[in-house]
């Protein structure tokens, strides 16, 4: 049977005023019973559920303690600031008893909890309290507006940004500041606010030596990459301390559209090498990304095809035009080692074509079939069914020749497109049929690949 301080307990949770009436006058009663899991007392439950009504009730009652505070130190107002119960927030601060700075366990202020839950309209309302300290941080030195960049929250954002207070550049504990956190997260519209904002350090590396256009390089955030491009003060060729530029990294990751990207800018130096004198096209060969590699070549750029690097004691050299591959490194997979192993002879005859003749290499390369790297591994995969006899393609019984078709369109593909789109799909036949839907969901993509290819 439930005691009568679990029964107010409940009766809080629901927003039960009339059985909180009830129950706060009986004999014995102890107003501030919280549950023994976290802490949490029939106030604090009324305030997380933003039941007003009966906040303001308990407010009157001189028992009620409002400042008691969850296990991991969440108070009362903190959570109404979190949650976005902005009445709450409005009747608590106006209380003399409620410290409104007062911190969680972690250091994180109420006002910094409401950033970092996006709550603007509570944000709003705490920018015109003068006690809130709006560039307070927590014990990471994780600043409110660092959070709110970081994770996006644009209503957020444009409060802070219009706050004179707020130190835009603040720093956390690695030096990172908010402009890079957009950036590394791939909020445009958030880096789009700051770089407008003349004071904001959009150049500035973290303890790492990371800058903003090579963090949101390396995570292939576009959007991102564009809009600093098209800013003046961004430092396009300055590499991190060991040499790696932001087209570098695009390329060892095999970044096709940040590399695409980039390659279009012509302040952008395609073959600065690291320290180690390895080049973006020795990384990209290296790591076996055919697809970069590809688009190097396609380009009206003139890229540097000597591929030779102190890196690892040469795990890849060029000699007389001829790569030796090296044999597997130390804890690399060996679905990687087989994509290497599949694709660096491709890309050495690119490169020998290249050498040769770059014009008509770049023509060449130009008139290879594009095709959606959404359906790279499907077709594929639909290539292995086809072959194992394990699914008939659409219209096949009824003698249209659609498999044929498709047969003939793959057949048709230059045999490096055919090699990456294997190298994407390296699972086994047997793997891919696991991972089947239903016959319908692959007639169907079937259908939209036969149409994709031949549009």
């Amino acid at each position: 049977m439930s005691t009568k301080e679990e029964r107010l307990w409940q009766a809080c949770t629901d927003g039960d005023l009339a059985l909180v009436k009830t129950l706060t006058v009986e004999e014995g009663l102890e107003i501030n019973w919280a549950d023994p899991e976290r802490n949490r007392t029939s106030f604090y439950r009324a305030v997380h559920f933003g039941h007003k009504d009966v906040v303001d009730f308990l407010m009157g009652d001189p028992r009620v303690d409002i400042t008691i505070q969850h296990v991991e130190g969440h108070t009362p107002f903190c959570k109404a600031c979190l949650e976005g119960h902005t009445e709450i927030v409005l009747l608590l601060a106006r209380d003399p008893r409620v410290v409104v700075t007062e911190p969680l366990k972690s250091g994180a202020s109420p006002f910094l909890m409401a950033c970092e839950f996006s709550r603007p309209e509570v944000v709003r309302l705490l920018q015109a309290d003068p006690r809130i300290d709006v560039n307070l941080p927590d014990d990471r030195s994780v600043s409110p507006v660092f959070v709110a960049c970081e994770r996006g929250f644009l209503p957020v954002v444009q409060l802070l940004l219009a706050d004179p207070r707020v130190d835009l550049n603040a720093l956390t504990k690695e030096e990172v500041t908010p402009f890079s956190a957009a950036c590394e997260n791939g909020h445009a519209e958030v880096v789009r606010l700051l770089l407008a904002r003349p004071e904001v350090d959009v150049v500035r590396a973290d303890s790492a030596g990371l800058r903003p256009l090579f963090v949101a390089c390396q995570n292939d955030h576009v959007g991102v990459v564009k809009l600093l491009l098209a800013d003046d003060r961004t430092q396009i060729n300055v590499g991190i301390p060991d040499g790696a530029t932001a087209f570098y990294i695009a390329c060892e990751r095999g970044l096709l559209a940040t590399t695409t990207v980039m390659l279009e800018d012509p302040r952008v130096d395609i073959n600065q090498a690291k320290q180690n004198q390895s080049t973006p096209l020795w990384i990209a060969t290296q790591n076996g990304n055919l697809d970069v590699v590809r688009i190097m070549f396609a380009s009206d750029r003139l890229v540097n095809t000597q591929l030779v690097s102190t890196f690892n004691n040469t795990t890849a050299a060029q000699q007389g035009g001829n790569m030796t591959l090296a044999g597997q490194f130390p804890l690399e997979t060996e679905e990687f080692y087989q994509r290497r192993k599949t694709c660096c002879p491709l890309i050495v005859d690119l490169i020998e074509k290249y050498e040769d003749d770059p014009d008509a290499t770049r023509v060449t390369v130009r008139r290879l079939p594009k095709i959606r790297d959404y359906y790279s591994s499907r077709l594929f995969a639909l290539l292995v069914f086809v072959s194992d006899g394990l699914l008939k393609m659409p219209g096949a019984r009824e003698g249209t020749g659609n498999e044929e078709r498709f047969f003939g369109i793959c057949g048709r593909l230059p045999l490096e497109l055919q090699m990456l789109l294997c190298n994407r799909a390296y699972r086994s036949a047997r793997e891919i049929i696991s991972t089947k839907t239903s016959e319908e969901a692959f007639r169907w993509l079937a259908k939209t690949l036969l149409w994709d290819l031949t549009a």
